[in-house]
């Protein structure tokens, strides 16, 4: 792993300003999301936790030097300079891509302390040696070895701490997909959500069918609501967090004729697949739901008894830990989602033999 740490976003509508560009206050939120993910990757936060300590920021200083807009690719980069007795020196760089011209430049005062009580405490040594230290000397050399020509498709954006271990190489938007608990409160733009129905739109279904339908709340609402209660309890505790809550459903015949359409449901899915790879790109999640009661929200919503309800959707940005509805659902976050290995569902020849690549 690189000793300068790096992750990639997309500027999104909902990051800027009535200037057009991104708010100032957004660089803080990436400052803190990039020291978490490279805390996490380099195993410092699970000596943390046992150690009942974190981090706070004592001073912030930020340089802004081009403004970033809707739409770039921004590569986040940090690092640690300094670390020493209860203090640490990170420092950070805001890169546009492709061209590499640097955005922003900043760095943190961080002093480490108690959780409890707040007092400062010495780092201890295995802690500091998670992180190491690119102090003015090195720097230089590590940032001008920095490549930006590669695309959003070649590197992991959002999540990067959070990629799934796949065994063939994959999208990084595929492998950064995951179901969060934790949504932070901040709502979801009109054009975001616009987007994300479009690309629903395009999905493949039968006959070119297109059966899928939802219905979109945003909290807040009445709506919203009445949604959040056709929940069980369960969902109902973190799924309320959430700044969108979306009802998928789908049509149980084919318009054409009225005979029943076998493939709906199906259909649905491949339209919902197609919604979560656009929220992903833009810097979204989505949580789907099984845990509703399809007679209620048919009732609550008046949908015709050729309509089925399916499944609910979360949406929204993903959450800090203060975010979180318990600590239980936070943790659940900060696990990586287990997955079968494709032999247990990739047959050949008869169902339950495995398909293997000839040119394996």
């Amino acid at each position: 792993m690189s000793d300068i740490f790096r992750q990639r976003l997309r500027v999104t509508a909902a990051m800027t300003d009535e200037n057009g560009h991104v708010n100032n206050v957004e660089y803080i939120r990436w400052m803190q999301q990039v020291a978490i993910a490279h805390s996490r990757a380099q195993g410092g936060l699970a000596i943390l936790e046992p150690l009942g300590c974190t981090w706070v920021a004592r001073r912030h200083e930020i340089e802004y030097l081009q403004p970033a807009l809707p739409g770039q690719i921004i590569e986040l980069q940090t690092w640690v300079s300094d670390l020493r007795k209860v203090r640490s020196l990170r420092k950070y760089r805001f890169v546009r891509c492709p061209d590499g011209m640097l955005l922003a430049q900043a760095q943190t005062d961080w002093v480490f302390v108690e959780t409890a009580s707040g007092r400062p405490r010495s780092v201890p040594d295995a802690l500091i040696r998670c992180y190491p230290l690119v102090g003015p000397e090195r720097e230089q050399g590590l940032l001008a070895a920095l490549r930006y020509e590669t695309s959003l498709a070649d590197q992991p954006v959002l999540a990067a701490d959070l990629l799934a271990p796949a065994a063939t190489p994959l999208h990084p938007l595929l492998r950064s997909r995951f179901s969060p608990y934790v949504f932070a409160p901040r709502p979801v733009a009109g054009a975001d959500l616009a987007a994300l129905f479009e690309a629903a739109r395009w999905a493949p279904s039968a006959y070119n069918e297109q059966p899928w339908r939802y219905l979109l709340t945003e909290r807040g609402s009445e709506a919203f609501a009445q949604l959040l209660a056709c929940l069980v309890p369960g969902n109902q505790e973190w799924a309320g967090r959430a700044p969108v809550l979306v009802l998928c459903l789908c049509q149980r015949q084919f318009s054409a004729n009225g005979k029943p359409n076998p493939t709906a449901a199906h259909d649905l899915g491949l339209a919902t697949g197609n919604l979560q790879i656009e929220a992903g790109a833009r810097g979204l999640q989505v949580h789907p739901m099984s845990g509703f009661d399809p007679a209620a929200a048919a009732a609550t919503f008046a949908v015709p008894e050729t309509v089925r309800p399916v499944a609910v959707l979360a949406i929204g940005y993903t959450g800090d830990q203060e975010d979180a509805a318990s600590a239980e659902l936070w943790q659940r976050d900060q696990q990586r989602r287990p997955r079968r290995p494709t032999s247990d569902f990739l047959f050949a020849g008869r169902y339950g033999q495995p398909w293997q690549a000839a040119d394996a």
